[in-house]
């Protein structure tokens, strides 16, 4: 596995050494106090129980011992089986608990069976809408609103507002950056594009199916490590030049030590940011670890931190709105904002400067934003459409930058297959309704 040697154990902080391998991406690794599976190239680097799965890291570790990969793959990201009402009615009637756990089991075994069956699509031709809406909506718990969450990222709000403060990463480019939560790697991308693809990114998060997806299908060239942050972080003192962390601050129960952590792998001055933060005055906070604007700020720092409204930042991307900068004597009223970014690293001034944003994409393969599509009634018309009305409430904020039709010219999907730059495409590539997608996205 590339850049194990960059890789320490988050409880000791020994250093991690290949006891058993596989291949070069299926291996176990081991230091004093404990042994770690690593499936595809992700290590697993919890205590016993992996967020997602209802099997344990001594099982996937068995599985690893025997010489079994794909075994071990199918372990990291098998959901539990979801009670039906006839199952849980089941398991309450006199001798009907062992009926119940038969019937469990072998739907548990059916359901295991079919993520063989896509974890095989994915080495040909199956791509990430497909691999994701199955994992969320035919395994386990019926989860589509987390289905919505993942694939529509490219056009949610917290989305380009995490992408408006990238340009500040341009100073560090080649040197390692740390994304926190990274989940299924889009903003990942965003990141590696915004240093010229030149800084090695470590990106860490509890879902070992997210990570996955993210190094199939989205970014493969970052190092993926499942890590729960509230234990630890996995690396030696001052490595990282740069922190990136979206939508994900408020969940970290144990701030002190997630941001004493921080503190350690850093060096001197590096360039932060905690973008989409819930804070306690927020509607949504009573299902996250948030905690008041205030105490964010302390700990991020007082000296050297910035705070900017969300809302603030995506007009500014888009050009659509007056553009107000949160200053240390001016963010009073930022608590009526409900998202929030922090950005930390002595770069007011640069920020300043760089919010000009320069948004000329590295592009490979342009395609329409998937929240669009060609409308059926008109050939020259594009038509948003939400996936879901609670999508559309969450995400309320893009109705101001994504109209809910848009006029295009006789030629332009025929530009957009040609990946011929008209002056039409520039435009709506700026506008976020032509993006670059991963190629299988």
């Amino acid at each position: 596995m590339d850049n194990l040697d960059k890789i320490y154990c988050p409880f000791c902080g020994g250093n991690l050494k290949p006891v058993r391998e596989l291949d070069a991406k299926n291996l176990i690794i081991a230091c004093d106090c404990s042994r770690f599976p690593v499936v595809e190239g992700i290590p697993i680097l919890v205590e016993e129980a992996i967020h997602g799965t209802i099997y344990s890291k001594s099982a996937l570790l068995n599985a690893l011992e025997k010489g079994n990969k794909q075994e071990a793959l199918v372990l990291a990201m098998s959901r539990g089986v979801a009670d039906t009402k006839f199952t849980s009615l089941l398991k309450k009637l006199p001798c009907g608990l062992k009926i119940y756990e038969r019937l469990k089991s072998r739907k548990q075994r059916h359901q295991d069976d079919e993520i063989k069956l896509y974890l095989e699509a994915c080495k040909i031709s199956l791509k990430f809408k497909d691999f994701v809406n199955f994992y969320f909506c035919s395994t386990g718990k019926k989860r589509p609103g987390l289905f919505n969450y993942y694939y529509y990222k490219y056009g949610e709000p917290r989305f380009f507002a995490a992408k408006s403060i990238l340009p500040l990463y341009d100073d560090i480019c080649g040197q390692p950056i740390l994304d926190i939560g990274c989940g299924t790697g889009q903003l990942t991308r965003e990141l590696a594009m915004a240093t010229s693809y030149d800084s090695p990114i470590y990106a860490l998060d509890l879902s070992y199916f997210c990570l996955y997806a993210a190094k199939k299908f989205v970014y493969p060239d970052a190092t993926y490590i499942v890590c729960d942050v509230d234990q630890g972080l996995p690396f030696r003192p001052d490595y990282f030049s740069g922190v990136f962390c979206s939508n994900t601050l408020h969940f970290i129960r144990n701030k002190n030590s997630f941001f004493s952590e921080l503190s350690r792998v850093t060096d001197e001055q590096p360039v932060m940011a905690f973008t989409s933060v819930r804070h306690i005055k927020q509607v949504h906070s009573t299902w996250s670890h948030s905690v008041s604007v205030d105490r964010y700020r302390a700990l991020v720092g007082q000296e050297n931190c910035t705070v900017f409204a969300d809302d603030q930042l995506i007009d500014r991307y888009f050009n659509i709105g007056e553009y107000s900068n949160y200053s240390s004597s001016c963010y009073d009223d930022i608590e009526k904002y409900g998202l929030i970014t922090f950005v930390t690293g002595d770069t007011r001034n640069l920020f300043k400067e760089k919010l000009s944003i320069n948004r000329e994409e590295r592009s490979e393969k342009l395609k329409l934003n998937p929240l669009y599509a060609d409308s059926k009634v008109n050939k020259n018309t594009i038509v948003r459409m939400a996936p879901s009305d609670s999508y559309e409430a969450e995400n309320y904020k893009m109705r101001d930058y994504f109209p809910r039709e848009i006029e295009v010219s006789d030629n332009f999907f025929k530009h957009l297959r040609d990946q011929n730059m008209s002056e039409e495409l520039v435009e709506l590539l700026h506008r976020g309704v032509v993006v670059d997608l991963p190629d299988r996205y």
